[in-house]
């Protein structure tokens, strides 16, 4: 148990430094801001997303002293959601991700199996052989082999998602202090 969760730690410090680098990268995410309405969020290449998303929750919320809360609420999700593209962008495709596990739908009833990577050897291969058991067919198979990518994208997806939400957790304080400041 110690060692997958000193493997997380140095899974995250490699994430967040890849994030660092990857910050010369512009991210435009479209956000709906209403039922009707879908805006670009945009971070421009080299700036940190809290700064952008001031600028645009300011402009969608308001910013007003009452509002306080709400915005630095929607700084917190669009900074969050920013990090969490550069960090996708930055970790290689093929990267030892720490063990984990995901639950899986099988059908539209409800079934599901859990996927238990325990990080001893690449996801991938474990994704394959869950995958050619799950659906009793060889590992070549195109549906195998689709399964499997699904899975190591889950599980990439659900690992970038925890770094990334500690990451913030930890920059709320700042965050706060920048909302009130430019209140």
């Amino acid at each position: 148990m110690a060692r997958a969760c000193m493997r997380l730690v140095l899974l995250a410090a490699a994430l967040l430094r890849s994030s660092c680098e990857e910050a010369e990268v512009e991210v435009v995410l479209a956000i709906n801001v209403d039922e009707h309405t879908q805006k670009d969020f945009v971070v421009p290449a080299g700036q940190q997303p809290e700064g952008a998303a001031l600028i645009f929750c300011g402009d969608v919320i308001g910013t007003d002293a009452e509002q306080t809360e709400q915005l630095v609420d929607c700084v917190m999700e669009l900074s969050s959601r920013a990090l969490v593209e550069r960090v996708r962008r930055a970790l290689p495709a093929n990267a030892q991700l720490p063990p984990l596990d995901l639950e899986i739908k099988l059908d539209e009833a409800g079934n599901a199996a859990t996927f238990s990577h325990d990080g001893s050897r690449p996801i991938g291969d474990a994704a394959v052989a869950f995958c050619a058991e799950l659906v009793e067919e060889p590992a070549g198979k195109p549906v195998v082999k689709d399964c499997a990518a699904n899975i190591v994208s889950s599980a990439r997806r659900k690992v970038i998602e925890a770094t990334v939400a500690e990451e913030v957790q930890e920059r709320r304080k700042t965050i706060d202090d920048l909302v009130r400041s430019e209140l």
